[in-house]
């Protein structure tokens, strides 16, 4: 499809069972960027990038994403994903809007229905995570610290 056209679904990583009918706006967790201190449900057009998400939700984790992969990598600066399963929530994409345009990364200000859940083993997406290098630490600690000021 053209970078112009939205797609029908959108899908959103957790490590949390959500046993209600919807997705609910949430304060983000990740403050690294601008565009992440929306109130809304974050959710992604990239099931790789879900899943990769859902991995990094565990108490006493840090980590960051590595879009260039394929599939996408969370790379832990700190601790790893300690849960057996995660789940990838498929939603509709009609109230999302993708910020910043061409990241993947789709918001809605509103509660989302749930339209598919599947769930994975933590070890079955043993590809999409890794420990960080000593140099990814020390640049990770480094954008934290600006990123605070």
């Amino acid at each position: 499809f053209s970078l112009s056209m939205k797609p029908k679904f959108l899908y959103h990583g957790s490590n949390v069972l959500i046993k209600r009918k919807f997705l609910k706006v949430n304060r983000p967790t990740d403050k690294s960027s601008v565009h992440n201190f929306v109130y809304g449900v974050y959710a992604t057009d990239r099931k790789d990038i879900a899943k990769g998400m859902a991995l990094t939700g565990f108490k006493f984790t840090k980590s960051f994403g590595d879009y260039s992969k394929n599939p996408y990598k969370s790379i832990f600066v700190r601790g790893k994903p300690k849960g057996r399963f995660v789940y990838m929530y498929k939603v509709l994409s009609s109230s999302f809007v993708e910020r910043p345009r061409g990241s993947h990364q789709w918001i809605s200000e509103n509660n989302v229905k749930i339209i598919d859940v599947q769930k994975f083993s933590v070890s079955e997406l043993k590809d999409y995570w890794r420990k960080a290098t000593l140099k990814e630490k020390w640049w990770y600690y480094k954008h934290k610290s600006k990123s605070l000021k």
